[in-house]
């Protein structure tokens, strides 16, 4: 960044170094606000994109610089503790807890993904954990943008026993290496061991052995999918995640129209009262079977449609199968239910027809 100045920046500790970067904790002089100076000894980093698209639960990217084979940038302190440190102080967590936890981390790696990044590097240490108990994914030092078509990554990073088998060589990682690293991460937060020493067997379990299969097919295959399952198994826990600065990768989970229900109710009551009285008191039926199989008519032309796109039942926002969550999967959901409505009518009004006819009447008092 040619306008950003760097010597504002006082060093007051170095938090990490090695061959590939260093880290430091910095103080603006003239603010006196904390930040994280971050330089990599790389130019091709995925932080840029980070920079430029703000995801909850990622620390917000201020200035970024490349300099002469090398990317410096100026990072969000987020004052907390990390779950490494997390675990040597109180050692494993409860359901409860690492629900809570597992859901923020899906949110954060659902928005991760869509720009087509792979951290490849998911463990405790690399997550942090605020006293608000907000989820932090930090370290993107060894992530890549996937590319596809390749058969396997140019360099093989990640930390072991957490790294997915494909991160060793076999095969190009994408978003499922991710979810393995998760998987793993939880099972050690549950039962302080990784997944072939034990695995974890509570609530929680269905969703860790869902992610650490070794072959990738056979794992889930988005965090969307692990995000579908939590919302089954604590339904009464389900809320957006935290996060400070509003973004167009956040997750935001279908709303309940819980007051739009009793409007709709008033709506359908209204309409079946407005039925009633025009097929009752101003029909030219005369007998009041007749004026009733009209009314029974009407009902299954109107009442349906009206309920289904006032989302009465909540028949839209929540439908029966699991399958027709997905916003083009409703289109399908639409379809089937008017179709039904379409063969339903169809036999009312055959019946009513016969009933109506006097033909048919004849023909009836003869059986």
């Amino acid at each position: 960044m040619v306008d950003f100045d760097w010597e504002k920046y006082i060093t007051l500790q170095t938090l990490s170094e090695d061959s590939r970067s260093k880290v430091e904790l910095v103080r603006q002089g003239d603010s006196g606000s904390l930040f994280i100076k971050k330089t990599l000894y790389a130019s091709d980093t995925p932080y840029r994109l980070l920079q430029y698209h703000r995801i909850p639960g990622i620390p917000h990217i201020f200035a970024l610089d490349r300099q002469e084979g090398k990317t410096v940038l100026l990072e969000e302190y987020v004052k907390g503790e990390t779950l490494h440190q997390r675990l040597e102080s109180y050692g494993t967590v409860d359901d409860c807890t690492a629900a809570k936890w597992l859901l923020q981390l899906c949110f954060i790696l659902q928005g991760v993904h869509r720009l087509h990044i792979i951290h490849r590097d998911i463990k405790p240490s690399n997550i942090l954990i605020t006293p608000e108990q907000k989820l932090y994914l930090i370290d993107f030092d060894a992530s890549r943008v996937y590319e596809p078509g390749k058969s396997t990554d140019t360099v093989c990073l990640g930390t072991k026993g957490y790294a997915a088998p494909e991160q060793y060589g076999y095969a190009q990682t994408d978003a499922r290496t991710d979810l393995y690293s998760m998987g793993v991460l939880f099972n050690q937060l549950l039962t302080g061991k990784f997944p072939e020493e034990q695995i974890y067997t509570g609530k929680l379990g269905q969703i860790i052995q869902g992610c650490i299969p070794m072959d990738p097919n056979q794992r889930f295959q988005s965090a969307e999918q692990v995000i579908q399952l939590w919302r089954l198994q604590y339904p009464d826990m389900f809320s957006p995640p935290v996060a400070s600065r509003p973004t167009s990768l956040s997750y935001q989970p279908p709303v309940t129209p819980s007051k739009n229900r009793f409007l709709s109710a008033i709506l359908c009551g209204l309409l079946v009262g407005l039925l009633a009285w025009l097929d009752f008191q101003h029909s030219y039926f005369s007998s009041f079977r007749d004026q009733l199989i009209t009314f029974v008519q009407h009902l299954f032309l109107l009442l349906p449609p009206v309920g289904f796109a006032s989302d009465l039942f909540h028949l839209r926002t929540r439908p029966i199968l699991p399958y027709f969550r997905k916003r083009p999967h409703k289109w399908v959901y639409a379809f089937l239910f008017f179709l039904l409505w379409f063969i339903t009518l169809l036999v009312v009004c055959s019946v009513c027809f016969l009933l109506f006819t006097p033909e048919a009447q004849q023909y009836l008092k003869t059986l």
